[in-house]
């Protein structure tokens, strides 16, 4: 098999296109060779633990016909005990790898460091996101296909 040269520059403008684009990794074939360029990536997925809100019991029932306003309860869920899992990016949502296929994972089920959780589609890539700690999924807080925004609460991992 014969060496495949590239130059140093050519090497750089990869670099900076995977830099610039916001990419993983990037593939280049000429001439029947191929070269992969992946970037390591730090994981995305900063865990950081919640504190359950306490809300008081109104000392008087709301008025069924009123509009709802941004101090009722109801407009801000309650989180549960544990640690909550935020979007890294800006995206699409997905629960599962590819349509008619079962959920990466479900309420109730124990998870491991590493494993993937559920998948976020961004400028046309598909972005894994892995669980940074070991935990049992309390609540699943996204809708499958749910545009997501970065830091926008995605799930509850509990002990």
């Amino acid at each position: 098999m014969s060496k495949f040269d590239i130059s140093e520059a050519l090497l750089r403008k990869f670099a900076k296109l995977i830099e610039d684009a916001g990419l993983t990794e990037i593939e280049f074939e000429e001439e029947g060779r191929r070269l992969r360029l992946t970037k390591q990536v730090p994981a995305p997925v900063a865990l950081a633990p919640t504190v359950a809100q306490n809300f008081s019991a109104p000392t008087t029932a709301p008025d069924p016909q009123a509009a709802p306003t941004l101090n009722q309860s109801a407009a801000a869920p309650v989180a549960k005990e544990g640690t909550c899992l935020n979007s890294p990016m800006v995206g699409t949502a997905y629960a599962s790898p590819e349509p008619g296929k079962p959920n990466f994972i479900n309420v109730g089920d124990q998870v491991r460091k590493g494993q993937t959780l559920l998948i976020i589609e961004a400028m046309k890539f598909m972005n894994q996101v892995p669980a940074s700690q070991d935990g049992v999924v309390k609540e699943i807080l996204f809708e499958d296909g749910e545009a997501v925004e970065f830091g926008q609460p995605l799930l509850i991992l509990g002990d």
